[in-house]
């Protein structure tokens, strides 16, 4: 099974003229494996393409997530709130070809140690949040925070070859919680971690596989507002990308 996500630029058109133009903060990433959908809704269209499936996402209220299917009859739309789940299923998948729309948060930059980026907007149940790190330390963090509070704290640790979950709401730590399915990661190596938002937990995977679950203690999810990733050394570069899915 591949998770690894493809990304593209979308051209959005001019209600005025037209014309084409790109929206640098908007784009596609197509996920290589299967995707579960969130409150779907399919829409017929002969001969469509991919794009045009995207530009009628992107004018219709809170979808995120689009995928076309030309095999099994006149072609379809199936437009979506957000994804339930990445992987392998015997059922209740959309078509291969699948894209989820959103926002680059960071690309392709230097960035110092600790990077803190202000969300562009409330966390909801669907959507998606992918991020390429360079593990250049013994410790990498990333973190969605409300104001100076930690709704979700995950550090992965080379010592111990473990990955720390935990919380820290009105003041006091959660309870922690650890163990992983195993720790192949080696320093100054990449790594896609995935994060999928839905209603009871996060989802998260590590380069293609489901790593854990992390159930959510904080309930309102959009009070989330702030993303923080860094790790224990003085090196730059930590995060590579970050992705998150919304219009």
């Amino acid at each position: 099974m591949i998770l690894a996500f493809y990304i593209v630029l979308l051209s959005t058109p001019s209600s005025t003229t037209g014309e084409c133009y790109l929206t640098p903060s908007t784009l596609l990433i197509q996920p290589a494996g299967r995707v579960k959908g969130l409150t779907c809704e399919d829409v017929p269209w002969s001969a469509v393409t991919t794009i045009q499936c995207a530009m009628l996402c992107l004018v219709r209220e809170n979808c995120t997530v689009v995928s076309k299917d030309c095999q099994t009859g006149p072609c379809q739309c199936t437009l979506c709130q957000g994804v339930d789940d990445l992987g392998d299923f015997n059922s209740s998948v959309l078509p291969a070809e699948v894209y989820i729309i959103g926002r680059v948060l960071a690309a392709n930059l230097t960035v110092p140690p600790r990077q803190t980026i202000l969300l562009p907007g409330p966390v909801v149940e669907g959507q998606v949040f992918r991020f390429l790190l360079s593990l250049l330390s013994t410790k990498m963090v990333l973190k969605l925070m409300i104001d100076s509070q930690f709704a979700f704290l995950m550090e992965i640790r080379f010592w111990s070859r473990n990955v720390v979950r935990n919380s820290l709401l009105g003041g006091k730590w959660g309870q922690q919680e650890q163990g992983v399915p195993y720790f192949n990661f080696t320093l100054n190596q990449e790594l896609e971690v995935i994060f999928v938002v839905t209603r009871l937990e996060y989802k998260v995977y590590f380069d293609s596989v489901p790593f854990f679950n992390f159930q959510h203690r904080e309930p309102g999810l959009a009070r989330i507002n702030i993303l923080e990733a860094y790790g224990s050394g003085d090196d730059i570069g930590y995060l590579h990308s970050a992705f998150v899915s919304m219009q």
